[in-house]
């Protein structure tokens, strides 16, 4: 009987550093891809609204800084104790960039609301995030 109970006391720190380290990796990795696509993105600008290409780029490089900044902050002591707060922080940038890409052009018929989609199933699928979490993500970006 008393082994039952020693086993409820169990160190738990190796598998929370597996997750810790795999909740970094995807978030900083994640996190690159996405400022890569964002920066990319000014293909698409170019040939579909060339009329806005400056200020989406601009834009673009704005979405970036603080996407940027929480891949610095990650690694850090006080990060990877948020690290799940910096990663769906970074998630919302891509969001509010494209909701307003979207508002600025054509509206509900801007080809740019595949982005929305493409990024909601992004962070299902690949980013270490809750039910709650990508369910927030979803409502906020719907908002």
């Amino acid at each position: 009987m008393k082994e039952l109970f020693s086993l409820a006391k169990t160190d738990h720190t190796g598998y929370e550093s597996v997750v810790l380290g795999y909740r970094l990796d995807f978030g900083r990795g994640g996190a690159y891809v996405a400022m890569a696509l964002i920066l990319l993105g000014v293909g698409l600008d170019y040939s579909m609204y060339p009329k806005h290409l400056v200020e989406f780029t601009i834009a673009r490089f704005i979405c970036c800084i603080p996407m940027f900044i929480a891949t610095l902050l990650m690694p850090t002591q006080w990060g990877q104790s948020r690290i799940q707060f910096l990663t769906f922080t970074w998630l919302l940038w891509p969001q509010i960039l494209i909701a307003w890409i979207i508002s600025a052009t054509d509206g509900a018929h801007s080809i740019y609301y595949a982005g929305l989609s493409i990024a909601i199933f992004g962070s299902g699928v690949a980013m270490p995030l809750s039910f709650w979490q990508n369910s927030l993500l979803s409502i906020l970006t719907l908002v």
